[in-house]
């Protein structure tokens, strides 16, 4: 089963996540892309859909400025942006 999700990082600014859930499962993986990339790339799409028949719960996050579903901020895509939001 997989959701989109929305949560406001600590500078208010929306994070899309897209939870995967598999059965019975206690493992769980986070992916974040890199800069300038989205969370629906299609490595990032295989990624989760390995881990998720692997038996994983998968939280893909789309980080901001990622010209995705999450907000833009004024700083744009930065290294340390990415690195402070999560």
């Amino acid at each position: 089963m997989t959701e989109i999700l929305s949560i406001n990082n600590r500078h208010n600014f929306k994070l899309s996540l897209r939870l995967t859930l598999s059965e019975n499962s206690d493992k769980l993986v986070f992916l974040l892309h890199g800069l300038g990339a989205r969370n629906d790339y299609p490595h990032m799409l295989v990624m989760e859909e390995a881990f998720a028949k692997h038996g994983y719960n998968v939280v893909n996050i789309d980080t901001t400025n990622s010209n995705n579903e999450s907000d833009k901020s004024e700083d744009g895509i930065t290294f340390s942006g990415t690195y402070n939001e999560i």
